[in-house]
């Protein structure tokens, strides 16, 4: 008997692996899946066979192109006299008015109908995540959507009745949510934008710059990496839990032209975006520093000055031991939740710091969490995990708009919630003591419900002052 050279053992081996993957992606009579890369052939070859009516998601890009091929195909559709209504899915209401608009008018052109609908115009409740998959419904009979098989991005196709009707049913429901014509041209800082361009962004960076910061000393990566994708989610403590409290703090402090401004300790962009909503969009200097231990942050906030065509200012230091906060530089220091991250001890060590580092007559903004009785009794454990489960099912829903699949969100979120830790700063009575301990006088004191990250949680927001000479 003669035995098959190894070469051609290992080749018909390869073939029976080509066989099985070809196999995954066939299908059934039922129902069928592709590779991404095969939609512009299926949108060409099933264009005329539509009968009255599409309807679809999209997902629309941070950078939408008017000239999608795909978008041209659909748009054909329209013309042949096919009833075609898009609802595009915006990530946030700050994208380009110009974008939408040219996005519309495209649209229309053709004779086909256009919503739109911001993800978080959506409340949480009332969707599913298969509702915010890109999805074409062709005559109410065929169900072609977004999808995930064996970790590679493709869509399936299906005729099945039950599921068509439920996925009807879902897109009937977010296109009357959809708007016409979406503001763009909201009041005040939109920290939504750019979240979903940034957060996959900050994700990578963390695994090059970060070093160690306040949230772990020896690596702060784990925290930096999953923390847009949380503020996406909701999930995280961010100044939008406190946004009145900021946008009139800073209303009340902005008297002079452009005043010194420090952001001490920072996660990423966010508190930046409301100081650079008080300043005019020029290409000059912010006057603002941002200062913090770990680069990736102070990064962050350069990107996204950048994006406006404005410079700030980054200082990577400790501010527990600086070595280049001069003191009586500035007019204003903020920062959100930033105590925490220190023993009692440290912050009044801070709080020092920030009174000498402020000029006469200037004043810190900030928030600090206050303990719960009830945290004593929580399950760590049980409470981490139902965070996670949390994150993957909202990653679900924003899957069309990130890189990360909603599996490898969960690990970083259950990882977030078990290495995540505030240190106890006292009673709102005793931050204050501690305030007015190196100097400080309360201007403004206020405690805040917010939903918190593993459960609801309190807050103490206070503006201090240095006595004026």
């Amino acid at each position: 008997m003669n035995r098959e050279d190894p070469g051609s053992a290992i080749v018909k081996a390869s073939m029976a692996v080509l066989d099985a993957y070809r196999a995954r992606w066939s299908g059934t009579d039922r129902a069928v899946f592709l590779p991404a890369q095969a939609m512009p052939d299926l949108a060409r070859s099933i264009a005329p066979l539509v009968g009255n009516h599409v309807q679809q998601i999209v997902a629309l890009p941070e950078v939408p192109d008017p000239d999608d091929y795909i978008d041209m195909v659909w748009r054909s559709v329209a013309l042949d006299g096919k009833l075609v209504r898009r609802l595009y899915l915006l990530p946030n209401r700050a994208l380009s008015q110009q974008a939408i608009d040219r996005i519309r008018a495209a649209d229309q052109s053709s004779g086909a109908e256009t919503r739109f609908l911001p993800m978080n115009d959506v409340p949480f409740a009332a969707s599913t995540p298969q509702a915010f998959r890109r999805t074409w419904l062709i005559d109410d009979s065929t169900l072609i959507v977004e999808t995930v098989l064996n970790g590679l991005d493709g869509w399936r196709v299906t005729a099945g009745e039950s599921e068509v009707s439920e996925a009807v049913s879902r897109w009937r429901a977010l296109w009357n949510l959809g708007l016409e014509s979406p503001r763009t041209d909201m009041d005040g800082p939109n920290l939504e934008e750019p979240l979903t361009h940034s957060a996959d962004l900050m994700n990578e960076v963390a695994h090059v710059l970060c070093t160690g910061s306040y949230i772990d000393r020896s690596s702060c990566e784990w925290y930096h990496a999953a923390w847009q994708y949380l503020r996406v989610f909701d999930m995280v403590s961010t100044p939008t839990w406190h946004s009145e409290f900021y946008q009139e703090a800073f209303n009340s402090y902005y008297e002079k032209e452009r005043p010194d401004l420090l952001i001490c300790g920072t996660a990423d962009y966010s508190l930046l975006s409301y100081v650079i909503s008080k300043r005019s969009r020029t290409k000059d200097a912010l006057g603002t520093t941002v200062l913090d231990r770990c680069p990736t942050p102070l990064f962050a906030c350069r990107w996204y000055a950048n994006r406006l065509g404005l410079g700030v200012m980054t200082l990577e230091d400790d501010v527990l031991n600086p070595t280049a906060m001069m003191e009586e530089n500035f007019d204003i220091i903020a920062t959100d939740a930033f105590l925490t991250r220190f023993t009692r001890r440290d912050s009044r060590r801070v709080k020092a710091a920030w009174y000498a580092a402020l000029k006469p007559g200037g004043v810190v903004i900030t928030t600090v969490r206050l303990p719960r009785s009830e945290e004593d009794s929580r399950d760590e454990v049980a409470e981490a995990s139902a965070f996670a489960h949390r994150a993957r099912r909202r990653a679900e829903k924003w899957r069309s708009f990130l890189k990360v699949e909603p599996r490898e969100i969960y690990r970083m979120a259950e990882t977030y919630a078990r290495r995540m830790h505030s240190h106890d700063q006292g009673a709102a009575d005793a931050i204050l003591s501690d305030f007015g301990a190196v100097g400080f006088s309360i201007v403004h004191s206020e405690t805040a419900d917010v939903p918190g990250e593993l459960m609801p949680a309190r807050y103490l927001r206070v503006i201090a002052a240095k006595e004026s000479e």
